[in-house]
C-alpha cells in the first residue's frame, strides 16, 4: 500500500510541475509497466511487472520440456 502512495505522490508531481522524466525513471525502478489515470475521479491504478521481462507467461524451461 506505501508504494501506491509513493507512486501516487510522483503521478502528482509530474502533472503539476511537468517533470515526466523523473515519474517515467520512478516507474520503471518500482517496475511499474503501465498505469491506467481516470481523470474523472483521480483515481490510478497500477500493473507492476511480475518478472524481469515485464508482463506475459513464463516459458517452461529446456530441462523441464524434455521429461
Amino acid at each position: 500500500m506505501e508504494l501506491l502512495v509513493r507512486l501516487g505522490h510522483f503521478f502528482e508531481q509530474a502533472r503539476s510541475d511537468a517533470d515526466y522524466a523523473t515519474f517515467a525513471n520512478e516507474l520503471r525502478r518500482h517496475k511499474v509497466s503501465y498505469y491506467i489515470y481516470f481523470v474523472s475521479t483521480g483515481n490510478m491504478n497500477f500493473v507492476m511487472a511480475k518478472r524481469r521481462g515485464g508482463l506475459g507467461k513464463k516459458r517452461p524451461r529446456a530441462a523441464a520440456r524434455s521429461r
